[in-house]
């Protein structure tokens, strides 16, 4: 734990530099009474001699005690601050918010080491200053301070119980339908995880083009390598997640993996790129108050009801391109009738990107950082 420096002994440290003020400015007075009759060269110098000796005594005595404390005022901002993170980090780990708990992690131990040391100087200075004439009140490092009320080791929550990478599992909806699909772990992931549903296109259907190339561990692997703030799953599709029927049970397939994963029920994203765009707009549609946020990549929603998509973030994106010229305009006129519904949705194009090449252009870090805020 930190070491505490009691605020009281610098109290007590000004009162002494008072008295030792007081006795050198009587000083001169008193060797002249007590080297009376002294010739006047020898009184000149041997008063001399002792005042320069006192007065090397209490600049030693005072420059270490200034030194101590100029530290102890950087100790006291620095263990306020730490207070200040450390419940800024409980209420993350109150709310599941593991993401926001562990990005304190590493400031909270800086702080609690930079207190350790800190106390440690401070007490060195006391140290000497109580070594020479002037007797300095001792200041003893507790081993425990009660402004430290987190644990000494620092966790964003408990971690999963989950090797990292892509896993392939498979569940079994209440009506027996079944549905593989793909689980994307990072490194170090915790509990309190948001977690991010992706529904691929129509290229890469099927279980083995599934296990080959997982569309969306690709892209966030480029992105974040290994240690993605959050978590994915990619459901396996063999035929098109656009056609009738395809997208029945991932609602209750996600609700369920949610809490397989321990991920935050409050931050659940849905998106999905072409076929799998149109078929994420009908997990919406069927699912309204499940999703924080939506996010269809060029593919319109098709026999929707718009008014299930005003409790949910929407962010529509399309290439802008010729290519896309089937979705993108319907899209944009889907968003203007949420808005007008009451909904929150915007409708965005990527120039220079193509039908083809849109997963590049609309699932950058700004898109993932701005899906798990929602």
């Amino acid at each position: 734990m930190v070491s505490k420096v009691s605020g009281s002994s610098f109290v007590q440290l000004v009162s002494s530099f008072q008295d030792v003020m007081k006795n050198y400015s009587s000083l001169l007075s008193d060797v002249s009474t007590s080297w009376r009759g002294t010739s006047y060269d020898s009184l000149v110098s041997k008063c001399g001699e002792f005042i320069n000796s006192y007065v090397d005594t209490i600049s030693s005595e005072m420059t270490a005690y200034a030194n101590a404390c100029e530290l102890y005022v950087t100790y006291c901002a620095n263990k306020t601050n730490l207070n200040n993170i450390i419940n800024d980090y409980n209420t993350a780990v109150a709310n599941k918010d593991g993401r926001t708990a562990r990005s304190y992690t590493r400031t909270i131990n800086q702080y609690k080491a930079n207190l350790e040391s800190l106390a440690k100087e401070i007490n060195n200075y006391l140290s000497q200053a109580a070594a020479t004439k002037l007797v300095a009140p001792s200041v003893t490092p507790s081993e425990s301070s009660s402004a430290v009320t987190a644990p000494s080791t620092f966790t964003a929550g408990k971690a999963l119980d989950m090797e990292p990478g892509v896993h392939l599992l498979e569940f079994t909806t209440s009506d027996g339908k079944k549905i593989q699909y793909n689980v994307i772990i990072p490194k170090n992931a915790t509990e309190g995880m948001p977690v991010i549903m992706y529904l691929n296109g129509d290229l890469n259907t099927g279980h083995a083009k599934s296990l080959g190339y997982v569309e969306m561990a690709e892209r966030v692997k480029a992105i974040y390598g290994d240690d993605a703030p959050f978590i994915v799953v990619q459901p396996v599709c063999n035929t098109s997640w656009k056609e009738n029927g395809a997208t029945n049970g991932l609602g209750e397939m996600i609700t369920q993996i949610v809490k397989d994963v321990h991920g935050n029920p409050k931050k659940v994203i849905v998106t999905g790129a072409s076929g799998g765009g149109i078929g994420s707009w009908q997990v919406v549609n069927s699912n309204p108050n499940l999703f924080s946020a939506f996010v269809p990549v060029s593919g319109d929603g098709r026999g929707v009801d718009l008014s299930n998509f005003t409790s949910v973030k929407v962010k529509a994106i399309s290439s802008g391109d010729s290519s896309d010229s089937w979705n993108a305009p319907k899209m944009e006129e889907a968003c203007n009738q949420i808005n007008a519904q009451g909904g929150n949705a915007t409708y965005e194009t990527r120039p220079g990107y193509t039908h083809d090449t849109i997963i590049k252009g609309a699932y950058t870090q700004e898109l993932f950082e701005w899906m798990i805020a929602q």
